[in-house]
C-alpha cells in the first residue's frame, strides 16, 4: 500500500505539471498560474480527493472507514458544485469556497470528536493517530485556502466570473505577496506530510 501511495503522488505530480504548462501556454479560463500556486493546487486536490479514498481502503477498522466515507462525500460534493459553477455557469466567486471551507472544518472536527469520544468500540490507536493527523492537516489546508481566497478576492474582485475568469495567482507583480506567502506555507505543508508519511508507513507495517 505504501507503493500505491507514492504511485498516486507521482501521478498527481505529473498531472499538475501538465496542467501548469497548459495554463501558462494558452489563453485558458482560469488564467496563468505561478509555480507556488500550482504546487498548492495539486497538494490541496490530492488531499481532498485522492488521499481520503486511499485511506478508506487502507483502514481496516469500521469507525475509520466511516470517517473517511464522510470526508470523501464532503469533498466530492464540493467538486460537483464548484465544478458546475466554474465550468458550466462560470459564475464562481471566492466567497462560495470560503463558506464551504468553514463548513468543512466544522464537519471534520465533528468526525474527530466522534472517533475519540463517541465510538466505544474503537480500538485502533495507531489508526486514530493517523486519522487525527490527517484531519489536522485538512483543517490547516482549509484555513490556509480560505486565507488565500480572501486575499485573492481583494486583488481580482469579480474577475473570477465569465469566459475570461481568473482563478489563479500568476507571476504578475500584484500577486507577489500572496505567492511569497504560498511558497513559505508550501514548505510547512511538506514538513507535515513527511511526518504523516512516517506515521502512514508505521500503520502499514503494524
Amino acid at each position: 500500500m505504501v507503493v500505491v501511495f507514492f504511485g498516486l503522488v507521482v501521478i498527481m505530480t505529473l498531472i499538475m505539471r501538465q496542467y501548469y504548462r497548459y495554463q501558462n501556454t494558452r489563453q485558458s479560463i482560469g488564467g496563468k498560474m505561478s509555480s507556488a500556486k500550482a504546487f498548492w493546487l495539486g497538494y490541496a486536490l490530492f488531499n481532498y480527493f485522492i488521499f481520503p479514498i486511499y485511506l478508506y481502503f487502507l483502514f481496516e477498522e469500521e469507525t475509520l472507514q466511516t470517517s473517511m466515507t464522510i470526508i470523501i462525500a464532503l469533498f466530492y460534493f464540493r467538486m460537483l458544485i464548484q465544478g458546475f459553477l466554474m465550468f458550466a455557469t462560470r459564475n464562481w466567486i471566492p466567497i462560495y469556497g470560503i463558506a464551504y471551507n468553514i463548513f468543512s472544518v466544522a464537519v471534520v472536527i465533528l468526525i474527530l470528536c466522534f472517533v475519540w469520544y463517541g465510538s466505544h468500540a474503537f480500538i485502533d490507536q495507531l489508526g486514530s493517530l493517523l486519522l487525527t493527523l490527517v484531519i489536522f492537516k485538512l483543517c490547516l489546508i482549509l484555513v490556509t485556502d480560505t486565507y488565500y481566497a480572501m486575499k485573492f478576492q481583494k486583488i481580482v474582485g469579480d474577475e473570477t466570473k465569465g469566459a475570461n475568469a481568473i482563478w489563479y495567482a500568476s507571476n504578475e507583480a500584484k500577486f507577489d505577496a500572496i505567492n511569497q506567502t504560498t511558497t513559505s506555507n508550501n514548505k510547512i505543508f511538506i514538513l507535515i506530510s513527511i511526518i504523516e508519511i512516517a506515521l502512514l508507513m508505521a500503520y502499514v507495517q503494524s
